[in-house]
């Protein structure tokens, strides 16, 4: 039996105007639809803004799954983090994060 496998193209690490991002969550779906992507993760620092506002789910034929970028205390460590129910505190060293 032979496996039947599926290409999917999509982005793994896009910002908003909702941290340092220049574009409005529409605007980055809009773009993603453009480019004929299947997916788009977005992942603003230290804010789950998108996901509040219901930006999570399929728009037409671009599912759109909201986590955050997660920064340490020192600025030095980066940690993309999706399925979470809430922003973690702020402050944390690396060690706590994980």
């Amino acid at each position: 039996m032979m496996r039947e496998f599926q290409e999917y193209s999509g982005c793994i690490h896009v910002h908003s105007v909702y941290s340092d991002g220049s574009g409005t969550i529409p605007e980055i779906i809009k773009a993603a639809q453009g480019a004929r992507l299947d997916y788009l993760m977005l992942s603003d620092h230290m804010t789950l803004r998108a996901r509040d506002e219901g930006y999570t789910g399929w728009h037409d034929d671009l599912f759109v799954s909201v986590g955050y970028e997660i920064n340490d205390q020192a600025d030095q460590h980066h940690y993309l983090a999706f399925g979470l129910d809430q922003v973690l505190p702020p402050g944390y060293d690396h060690e706590q994060y994980i």
